[in-house]
């Protein structure tokens, strides 16, 4: 009995003893991985990082992240891989489009397999620039708009700026302008508007999304005109009445024509064609005080811009009446801007017609007005001109030669 119970025993040890490799000392198991974290970093990119638990006792030959729209990825799906030797380390994932929701695992494999970490998600950002615009001043022809950036979207921003129209909801395909300064607040001014006209304006931004806009803006540009050579006129309604609140500097007849022009020492002498000039030679009058002509350019019946005309006496009267009669009118025409060596009596310019005194200084009168009418003086044909005297606050109308220097006040037809 004995025997048989130990030679049973021996041939226990002789079976474990052929069923074991030697060399096998440590059973191979997959790696064990764990995904941390996963977050999205732009409209199309993401970062994750990974770490390596274990290589399961065989070399790691491949390990990254694998994603995708489905809740459980695979390495058949997408993967990036990292190559280092660190056992902690980020990925990061790109080619991803906007405002998606993927799902993403980290991933090792070693001889035995591929095993995997828990299953995180993220969502890429939208794309969609946040943006804010406001009007920081309007005036005739002219607005500033300020635009600034709340939020690219996740994505560079490679051009912005302000586009506006007549109509509601500009696009840059309307018209535009493009800042280049890199800031996220930003102010353009847009010009070559239209006088008294509504305009539509947004903020605009462009990352790799596309184009993004920001709340529509309205306004309207204050009254005015232009006349063809491009000098811009504010105006003013007295009464039913639109005037020009500054005398005219036009150099071309609305349909082109250059006015005929002559120095300021000729202006007086006499001539039977139309001529126009500068109270002095130089620019800076042309600008402030406006440009002087003699009757001839009033007959040609083109001096005024289009929609507007040179006042006849009746209306040059109807100005009077609605300011309180012509003994009281020119005061409340008067600007009351003070000129060096000019003592300008009664100038309230309550009105806002805002007439100033003739550029040279030893002028007795704060302003002198060619109309459309005519009348004899002494059996000669003369122009009918209204004045404003500096030390009076009356309106009076006069004659004048007809070659003689005025200037002029147009008002709407």
């Amino acid at each position: 009995m004995k025997t048989s119970i130990l030679f049973t025993f021996g041939l226990l040890l002789v079976f474990a003893a052929c069923s074991k490799d030697p060399n096998d000392k440590v059973l191979t198991k997959v790696p064990t991985v764990n995904t941390i974290t996963a977050n999205a970093t732009s409209i199309s990119t993401a970062t994750v990082s990974v770490e390596i638990i274990s290589d399961g006792g065989s070399p790691i030959i491949e390990k990254g992240v694998c994603w995708s729209t489905d809740i459980n990825p695979t390495i058949n799906n997408n993967k990036v891989t990292n190559a280092e030797s660190a056992t902690s380390f980020s990925i990061n994932i790109q080619g991803l489009q906007p405002n998606v929701t993927y799902y993403v695992k980290a991933f090792a494999t070693n001889a035995k397999g591929t095993s995997y970490g828990s299953v995180l998600s993220f969502t890429t950002r939208d794309g969609i620039i946040n943006l804010l615009g406001t009007v920081d001043s309007i005036d005739i022809t002219t607005s500033k708009v300020s635009g600034q950036i709340l939020s690219d979207g996740g994505s560079p921003v490679t051009e912005k700026g302000i586009c506006w129209s007549i109509q509601n909801n500009p696009t840059i395909d309307n018209n535009k302008i493009t800042n280049t300064d890199n800031v996220t607040s930003f102010t353009a001014k847009i010009t070559g508007l239209q006088p008294n006209t509504n305009y539509y304006a947004r903020t605009y931004a462009i990352n790799a999304k596309g184009t993004s806009y920001g709340n529509v803006i309205t306004f309207t540009t204050q009254d005015g005109v232009i006349d063809i050579d491009g000098n811009v006129y504010p105006v003013v309604k007295i009464g039913n009445q639109t005037w020009m609140a500054e005398n005219l500097r036009v150099t071309h007849y609305k349909d082109g024509t250059t006015i005929p022009m002559v120095s300021s020492s000729d202006m007086n002498t006499p001539t039977t064609s139309d001529v126009c000039g500068w109270p002095v030679n130089t620019t800076l009058y042309k600008t402030t005080f406006g440009m002087l002509y003699n009757y001839y350019t009033v007959t040609t019946g083109k001096l005024a811009p289009t929609g507007w005309h040179v006042p006849s006496d009746a209306e040059w009267n109807t100005l009077a009446t609605n300011l309180g009669g012509t003994s009281v009118a020119g005061g409340k025409m008067k600007s009351i801007v003070v000129i060096p060596g000019i003592t300008n009596v009664g100038a309230t310019n309550s009105s806002g017609f805002n007439s100033i005194p003739e550029a040279c200084s030893t002028t007795n009168h704060a302003g002198k007005w060619w109309s459309t009418d005519v009348g004899y003086y002494n059996g000669v044909l003369c122009g009918s001109f209204f004045t404003i005297e500096l030390n009076s606050i009356s309106l009076d109308t006069h004659l004048g030669t007809l070659y003689y220097s005025r200037s002029i006040r147009c008002i709407k037809d």
